[in-house]
């Protein structure tokens, strides 16, 4: 039978959010952008074996980190958030480094990375000083022949805590030095579409 879903409850961890065969809607939609990104990934010919750091912009409770790392189980994997809650909470290994900032991005924590990515966080950074801080970060950070992996929400939305762009719009954004190899996947999860766009 299939397993009864949970409304995801704000401020549980990873560890609270599966158990006795129930899985919550973080969870699934998770598991369908994993796939999307891992898809784009193979599809322009990533080498897995390569990657030795990785970054995720907004990590959380670590989910995505979590499947990451099957992907480059050799890799350092770093995540940063803004919640010091969901830091505190996160999914880690004795190779997973997780900070807590809330004035992203600082140093980056003296690392070039060869894969930074973001699930659905830049599209809630609506200051646009932020905003333009963080792009920059991201770009300083990103080692050269490195990869930027980006999925984001790109339907319109009235809410206000969210920023909505079109795939163009995050082109844009990143500016010169980033050269998009494949930005042309767009899909739907439940009612919102969303876009995953991959540069070097």
């Amino acid at each position: 039978s299939l397993p009864r879903l949970l409304d995801p409850a704000h401020g549980k961890g990873p560890a609270e959010a599966t158990h006795d065969g129930e899985v919550s809607e973080l969870d699934i939609q998770g598991s369908v952008f994993f796939a999307e990104m891992r898809r784009l990934m193979q599809k322009v010919e990533v080498d897995f074996r390569s990657i030795e750091t990785v970054l995720e912009v907004g990590s959380g409770y670590g989910r995505m980190l979590q499947k990451f790392r099957g992907l480059f189980p050799q890799a350092k994997l770093y995540g940063t958030d803004i919640s010091f809650r969901a830091t505190e909470q996160s999914w880690r290994d004795e190779r997973t480094t997780i900070v807590a900032d809330s004035h992203i991005p600082v140093s980056w924590y003296r690392e070039d990375y060869d894969l930074i990515y973001s699930v659905t966080c830049l599209q809630h950074v609506t200051d646009e000083t932020i905003f333009t801080a963080l792009v920059q970060g991201i770009k300083d950070a990103l080692k050269v022949g490195g990869y930027l992996l980006l999925l984001e929400n790109t339907s319109e939305s009235k809410a206000e805590h969210v920023r909505c762009m079109t795939r163009e719009d995050y082109q844009e954004a990143f500016g010169t030095g980033i050269e998009w190899i494949d930005a042309s996947r767009e899909f739907w999860f439940r009612e919102q579409k969303h876009a995953v766009m991959i540069a070097k």
